[in-house]
């Protein structure tokens, strides 16, 4: 019974987890993760009505995509600086573009090499 419900409480962060990453990727705003939920559940209660309470707890209110965004973020810089301390060497080239609503964007880019010559 624990397990059963433990697993329905993962699989509701890990959806809520994937929906903040493609709302960052796509570079949406964070109130567009309570209209993405409406849909869902819409959608949700004539495809399959039955599992739409499990639809309901994914949260997507605009403080908690901040708290996960934050969370990937932070997630990504312990990686990047995990692998960074193994580099014998590395190159950095840096790229700044604006998008259609005048907004900086950049773009890092990292290549280290280890020991063995592996680049990363």
């Amino acid at each position: 019974m624990f397990h059963k419900q433990r697993t329905q409480r993962d699989n509701v962060v890990n959806a809520s987890f994937i929906l903040r990453s493609k709302l960052a990727k796509a570079l949406k705003t964070f109130a567009e993760g309570e209209f993405i939920k409406e849909c869902i559940l819409e959608v949700c209660g004539i495809l399959s009505p039955e599992k739409k309470n499990e639809f309901k707890k994914i949260s997507l209110s605009r403080r908690t995509v901040v708290r996960r965004i934050e969370m990937i973020a932070n997630d990504i810089k312990i990686t990047l600086t995990g692998r960074m301390a193994g580099f014998e060497s590395f190159s950095i080239a840096l790229d700044e573009s604006t998008d259609l609503s005048y907004t900086a964007q950049l773009a890092i880019f990292i290549l280290g090499l280890d020991k063995e010559f592996h680049y990363y």
